[in-house]
């Protein structure tokens, strides 16, 4: 009876070291969030940003032929998803002040903001009807949440999670130069990407780790098609937000089908107001190295 005793203790100790090492090790999973999938962008910084693939290409917004050079950073392997985002939104993320700019809070304030706006209370974004799986990608937000998410996220994991710059997504998107029209090539391929048009001709998000083939050079999946990204735009003169989006009011007009899809390239872009949420309107964070 006695060694079955001592036996027990023993037992009883070598669990309680493992339970205490378990809760110690950095790799558990933790509830609170999931950290995001990152691709290092460490070479090739400097860069053309605009179409220098093809310097007679003219996009309908057209970039200045920019040379850039960039520290070495890391971005979203995927879009950011609702599974994600649901962690920002359980932990209060709408209530708390602390996550959010001045402005920011202000607007969710007067726009009454609790929730994207394709969630509901009751089953968050199990009833979106273009985006209602956890690995599709959260959207119908502005860059004011975009923004307070990446603060929350920053305070979880102590690193420093932004929006990317229009630079360093830009860079990710068409490679080191001379860069590539599509993340792929140069050449247009309608299935390698999920193309996305505006309302009222929706068609629904897929998961973000869908089409393989459509991954840039170092492996970002889905940065042309699925969701239209915000990030921000480095300008002289202002700062503005911008997301993977076709470009004018006439080039609705002027395409349609496959023509009208080949205009989203890696340098597409819109400038959008900051509080603007409108449907596939979702982004992916950044981080330096």
């Amino acid at each position: 009876m006695k060694r079955l005793q001592i036996i027990l203790s023993f037992l009883t100790i070598v669990l309680i070291v493992i339970s205490s090492s378990c809760k110690d090790n950095p790799t558990e999973p933790n509830d609170d969030f999931i950290e995001p999938e990152m691709i290092s962008i460490s070479n090739n910084l400097r860069f053309t940003y605009g179409p220098s693939w093809d310097t007679t290409f003219v996009p309908p917004d057209s970039l200045p032929m920019l040379i850039v050079e960039l520290e070495p950073y890391k971005i979203g392997k995927y879009e950011l998803t609702n599974e994600e985002y649901e962690k920002f939104v359980r932990d209060e993320g709408y209530k708390n002040s602390i996550y959010w700019s001045e402005d920011g809070w202000n607007c969710k304030i007067n726009g009454n903001w609790s929730l994207p706006v394709y969630w509901n209370e009751e089953e968050l974004w199990l009833n979106d009807l273009y985006s209602n799986k956890k690995n599709t990608p959260v959207h119908g937000i502005s860059y004011y949440e975009a923004e307070a998410y990446c603060r929350w996220l920053s305070i979880k994991t102590n690193k420093n999670y932004h929006i990317p710059s229009s630079y360093q997504w830009v860079r990710a998107a068409k490679g080191h130069d001379p860069g590539t029209k599509y993340p792929w090539g140069n050449d247009y391929i309608r299935n390698y990407a999920n193309f996305v048009p505006h309302l009222p001709d929706t068609v629904p998000l897929v998961e973000v780790y869908s089409f393989d083939e459509g991954r840039s050079i170092e492996g970002c999946y889905n940065l042309i098609g699925n969701a239209f990204e915000i990030c921000l735009h480095q300008n002289s003169n202002a700062q503005v937000t911008f997301a993977e989006y076709y470009s004018s009011a006439s080039g609705l007009i002027s395409y349609s089908g496959d023509q009208y899809y080949r205009t989203m390239t890696t340098i597409s872009s819109c400038a959008i107001e900051k509080e603007w949420r409108f449907f596939a309107l979702g982004f992916r964070v950044a981080k330096e190295n």
